[in-house]
């Protein structure tokens, strides 16, 4: 399940809970290759470089 809240104009999250690379016992969750297929999909659509943070 994804959920996206737009935080200010420009700024959103995107929350995965239950996302393949999740590791539920870490303290400090991340999705390195969902953040590159992001920025790099995201970027290309803005036409510019867009930031994706983990």
């Amino acid at each position: 399940t994804v959920e996206h809240e737009e935080l200010h104009a420009g700024v959103g999250t995107l929350t995965a809970r239950d996302w393949f690379e999740v590791d539920p016992a870490s303290s400090t969750p991340a999705c390195p290759f969902s953040t590159g297929v992001l920025a790099n999909i995201l970027g290309r659509v803005a036409g510019q470089d867009v930031a994706v943070m983990v």
